[in-house]
């Protein structure tokens, strides 16, 4: 293996103050939070500074539409 490799990691509902949450990341890492709704995700990524990068994942046009269209950000997609 390349010593250089960073395996892919998924980091499912790390708390708000670790460093993986405070800190900009570069490489294969993706934190992946728990909300109770759509209204609830959407205020909690409002309540930061404007992300880098949206990235939403739904079977459903429409819901993945009024969130592009509520949370501003760099760049936006729909997966």
């Amino acid at each position: 293996v390349d010593a250089q490799y960073v395996s892919p990691t998924i980091i499912l509902d790390p708390r708000l103050d670790t460093p993986i949450m405070l800190d900009e990341v570069f490489g294969p890492v993706l934190c992946v939070l728990s909300c109770g709704s759509l209204e609830d995700a959407v205020r909690f990524v409002n309540a930061k500074p404007k992300p880098l990068a949206l990235y939403v994942f739904s079977s459903c046009q429409a819901t993945a539409r009024k969130l592009l269209d509520r949370i501003p950000s760099g760049t936006a997609n729909i997966n």
